[in-house]
């Protein structure tokens, strides 16, 4: 079960593993909770303990995500097993168009005007 605070959710890694080792790039698998899947987009982002990594593919709640080398070896996504807790955080652009689309403020200074503005 994932628990939320704010904008951060705490989810079991339940099939968090690097797989695809290579020299350019590894991918790391999670299984995110089913109440993030609306903020998740192929190519968007997804913060896994505070590191932000690009999303390489979608399959339902299972995340592909691309780590390179110097990101392994600099964090401790390595150190994660099956079953262990991680801090998951979404894009929280995709939070402000949610709130927007659904008529409520993002008390923000991010318009829609802004983002199509900005070529968003």
């Amino acid at each position: 079960m994932a628990t939320s605070y704010r904008d951060m959710w705490t989810a079991p890694a339940r099939s968090f593993r690097l797989t695809g080792y290579g020299s350019l790039m590894t991918t790391g698998l999670i299984e995110i909770p089913p109440e993030l899947t609306r903020y998740v987009i192929f190519k968007g982002s997804l913060s896994i303990e505070g590191v932000s990594l690009t999303i390489a593919q979608i399959d339902g709640m299972q995340v592909t995500t691309a780590i390179i080398p110097h990101t392994l070896e600099m964090t401790n996504l390595k150190s994660f097993k099956p079953g262990d807790p991680m801090n998951l955080e979404v894009d929280v652009i995709a939070k402000y168009v949610e709130r927007m689309l659904h008529g409520g403020s993002a008390n923000s200074a991010i318009t829609l005007e802004r983002l199509v503005s900005q070529g968003f």
